[in-house]
């Protein structure tokens, strides 16, 4: 009988060894994808900066295009969700307000990509095969995109009407749902069949 307890205690420690070196080696490659973001960041430059002053000045260049694209979306998409709400909007193509009051500036930072990114890379690194890598990469873009339309929608009306609620809202309560969202859509994507 102690035999038995000796051979399940040596198994345990070796499954527990397994998971410890799998959870390193997750985090080693969070910290990998959390400093190549950086990099990128450093490479393409942040908005503050003149695209002269920025390391790569065409690459900038290229890479604002494609954010002012994306802030066209963001922006006419919120437009459209407060317009289907009975709200008349005025939008500068950086600032979108509900008419006459005030309004929600639409920075680098807040366009997603950051956030596209990280998905795109945590899906990268799942063990979920190549085509279902490819869907979910595909469909989780649409999902920040549009969870992004309507978050910004909801704080051009928080600033309006729950000004006070406007700095909770933005830093956590928002990005606790697109976080919970993505996290939901993840584990549905990893999850055994």
């Amino acid at each position: 009988m102690p035999a038995f307890f000796i051979l399940l205690f040596s198994d345990m420690s070796r499954q527990q060894t397994k998971n410890v070196k799998d959870l390193s080696l997750f985090l080693l490659q969070l910290l990998a994808i959390w400093l190549s973001w950086k990099g990128i960041v450093y490479i393409t430059g942040e908005e503050r900066i003149p695209l002269e002053e920025r390391l790569f000045p065409r690459l900038s260049e290229q890479w604002e295009a494609l954010n002012n694209a994306m802030r066209w979306v963001v922006l006419n998409g919120s437009e459209k969700v407060l317009n289907i709400g009975g709200y008349a909007t005025e939008n500068t193509g950086y600032v979108l307000r509900i008419k006459d009051r005030h309004g929600v500036g639409l920075g680098n930072y807040c366009l997603g990509f950051q956030l596209i990114y990280y998905f795109s890379m945590l899906i990268f690194i799942s063990d979920l095969s190549n085509t279902r890598k490819l869907f979910a990469i595909v469909t989780g873009i649409p999902i920040v995109v549009c969870l992004n339309i309507c978050r910004f929608a909801a704080l051009c009306y928080i600033t309006v009407y729950h000004h006070h609620l406007m700095k909770f809202s933005h830093e956590y309560f928002f990005s606790a749902i697109v976080l919970g969202v993505l996290m939901l859509y993840y584990l549905f994507l990893i999850r055994k069949t």
